[in-house]
């Protein structure tokens, strides 16, 4: 049995950035991960995980997803799972999302930690992250010639939690095991017993849980013998559209400091905030939409863009959740199921017409359609301080209520549904709660 004073579960934003915390505070980490990387023989099975995300149909990438749902022995029903078991989990495709929306909000310490561990310190510059997605490439007549999707592995990627990861693997005092996954936790009197699927064993004085909202409520359900109590999941309904707009418009608004317009929209008769994006129609996503039309789109985009100068853009709406109902629990065969459900369907449909009247004079609807829930959605809430199940109910700084030195740092401890990127505010708790063990256990 391997003994450490601190041990993190998973590598994703909150388990790199509270490992980061606590190693500038000198304390000796050690981190367990399943770690999965880009592998070719790592594929997933779409049809058995029912993968919706365009960005993950493309098998370059279904290693981020590889045996999430098998590992974590999850059913699904009305619901689309988006998880990670990879090294640095989601963060490795999507990124960490617009500097610009963030800026400022933070405490200084945590904003060097940004600015130390940001491969573009300064993109809120124009000219530091280009994108020419909406313009025509001076060489060629194609539109649209090398979009994609936020981050996607290039080098204009915003944040991935793995450069953390290297950083901290040059500390002595830093530790990571791979090819771990952590299958349960017992809690002893004055230490916590760790095992994973390959038999191996670990004691830790301090657990920190950092394996995305469904994960750690997966292992606290089992350490605490939660069966069949529902908690509800908290999550947003999403929509996704198609629309033309003008030039003008994207030339000032999209594209010109992050690549996606971020927008808030408050429809006070309604009393809904929703919030959501809107981006070029291209790359994986483009190709996606492409297929579920019987004429080639890719016509109409030069159609559009050469002989009407206006723009085809591809936009998500995020409605709160008090549009599902959703909820997640262990059966007594110990597998975790997740039962979506969607409600106020009038009031719904009222708020998204509403939106699309209010910015008319901005982009013209051609197309929309409510995506599967769960399928681009962040998940929170299972173990926030608000929680009605006791034994999942967390204290101000993530400490479990029923469990003493057992952390949640992830976005379980979220009590509201997670905003449209809310992994700076993930990364956020979580810094704070390292610097708070180290001082506690100083």
């Amino acid at each position: 049995m391997i003994y450490s004073k601190i041990i993190v579960v998973g590598s994703g934003p909150s388990g790199a950035t509270v490992a980061y915390s606590l190693i500038e505070e000198k304390k000796k980490v050690l981190m367990l991960d399943q770690g999965y990387n880009n592998n070719t023989q790592i594929r997933e099975t779409i049809n058995n995980n029912k993968i919706f995300h365009p960005k993950l149909l493309n098998k370059k990438y279904q290693h981020v997803v590889y045996n999430f749902i098998k590992k974590n022995k999850i059913i699904q029903k009305n619901f689309f799972l988006t998880g990670s078991l990879a090294l640095g989990g989601l963060s490795n495709i999507w990124g960490g999302g617009y500097w610009n929306y963030y800026k400022g909000i933070f405490d200084k310490g945590f904003n060097n930690f940004l600015n130390n561990n940001f491969k573009i310190l300064n993109f809120h510059n124009e000219d530091s992250f280009k994108i020419n997605n909406f313009f025509r490439d001076g060489n060629s007549n194609t539109i649209y010639k090398s979009a994609q999707l936020l981050s996607l592995k290039n080098k204009k990627q915003i944040f991935n939690s793995i450069d953390i990861i290297k950083k901290l693997r040059k500390k002595k005092i830093f530790s990571y095991k791979k090819n771990s996954f952590v299958k349960d936790i017992f809690a002893k009197k004055n230490f916590f017993i760790v095992s994973d699927d390959n038999g191996n064993r670990y004691k830790c004085k301090i657990l920190i849980l950092a394996c995305g909202t469904i994960g750690s409520t997966r292992l606290v359900m089992k350490l605490n013998k939660i069966i069949n109590v529902k908690q509800k999941l908290l999550h947003n309904v999403s929509y996704g559209f198609l629309g033309i707009t003008r030039k003008k418009f994207v030339y000032k608004k999209i594209y010109k400091h992050s690549p996606n317009l971020i927008f808030m929209h408050n429809s006070s008769k309604l009393k809904s905030k929703i919030s959501g994006s809107i981006g070029p129609y291209s790359g994986e996503l483009g190709e996606f939409i492409n297929k579920k039309f019987i004429f080639p789109l890719n016509i109409l985009i030069n159609l559009i863009f050469n002989f009407f100068k206006f723009y085809l853009i591809f936009g998500k709406i995020f409605l709160p959740a008090k549009f599902c109902s959703t909820k997640i629990y262990l059966n007594k065969n110990e597998n975790l199921i997740i039962d979506g459900t969607t409600i106020n369907l009038d009031k719904k449909n009222k708020v998204i017409n509403d939106f699309f009247k209010v910015n008319k004079n901005k982009f013209v609807k051609v197309y929309q359609k409510e995506l599967p829930l769960g399928s681009d959605s962040h998940y929170t809430s299972t173990m926030s301080p608000e929680s009605k199940i006791k034994k999942l109910k967390t204290k101000s700084f993530g400490e479990l209520i029923s469990k003493r030195n057992l952390f949640i740092v992830d976005a379980s401890i979220i009590g509201k549904e997670g905003s449209h990127f809310p992994t700076f505010e993930i990364m956020k708790n979580a810094y704070k709660i390292g610097k708070y063990i180290a001082q506690r256990y100083n």
